[in-house]
């Protein structure tokens, strides 16, 4: 019986049979992969840095509700001192009460009174229209209220270093204005003000921002990090009156 060559090669392809990818075909295949990956990973970071500034602000904003509450229940001045915690790398927030002294000491709500943090990489500066229409940012942030619950703005206050009159937020977390903190940057000391309204901003790219230790005095950030603040971070106003925060543009 003679077999013809077609037959054999009929018989070799299984009937409804499909024939694998080529070389070619998984390259542009990879290719293609790949080139979503490379466009896609920037959005991503774009969309997850939007999301941790939206959860710093709620976090904030219950931080700062509770001691609204605080306050109109015991009808005493508490407020919220935002600050960059050395140990973390994060901006941490602690309540606080003024004592009622012509100096305005800052002093824990309470003893047992624990840090909060913001999401890891979003950093949180207090917002100070100068008289000089230019905007002054500070790396510390105190929002206070009154005993009825709204805000009040204090022209000074201060915390009171270990050796004259000890207090736990220089013994229990280290934090001193005079020494600690803006010594250590290259700043002379001004005086601290409370404020309505604060920023936040992305801490990698602000690092990126040359700092000048021979900034002008009554500034606490250089001419390029004030520059990169006023272009970059979001605004955060805080409604005078209830406590609600607004989101600036």
């Amino acid at each position: 019986m003679t077999v013809r060559k077609t037959d054999i090669s009929n018989r070799s392809i299984p009937s409804g049979g499909r024939r694998g990818f080529t070389l070619i075909e998984l390259l542009v295949v990879i290719g293609i992969i790949v080139l979503v990956l490379a466009l896609a990973v920037p959005l991503f970071s774009v969309l997850r840095g939007g999301r941790s500034i939206d959860s710093s602000q709620n976090l904030a904003s219950a931080m700062l509700q509770r001691a609204r509450s605080r306050a109109i229940g015991i009808q005493q001045r508490r407020g919220v001192l935002f600050f960059d915690d050395a140990v973390t790398g994060k901006t941490g927030m602690l309540m606080v009460q003024v004592l009622d002294t012509a100096s305005n000491v800052l002093e824990l709500d309470g003893e047992d009174e624990e840090i909060e943090y913001l999401p890891n990489g979003i950093g949180l500066a207090g917002l100070i229209p100068n008289s000089t229409t230019t905007t002054d940012f500070r790396p510390t942030c105190l929002i206070l209220f009154d005993g009825v619950g709204r805000i009040e703005t204090l022209d000074h206050y201060q915390i009171r270093p270990p050796g004259s009159v000890t207090t736990f937020l220089s013994t229990k977390y280290k934090i001193n204005f005079n020494a600690d903190v803006w010594q250590n940057l290259g700043y002379s000391p001004v005086a601290e003000a409370s404020q309505a309204a604060f920023v936040l901003y992305d801490r990698t790219d602000f690092a990126q921002q040359t700092p000048n230790t021979t900034s002008t005095a009554g500034s606490r950030m250089s001419p390029e990090q004030l520059s990169w603040l006023d272009q970059n971070a979001v605004a955060i106003v805080m409604n005078r009156y209830n406590g609600t925060l607004i989101r600036g543009e």
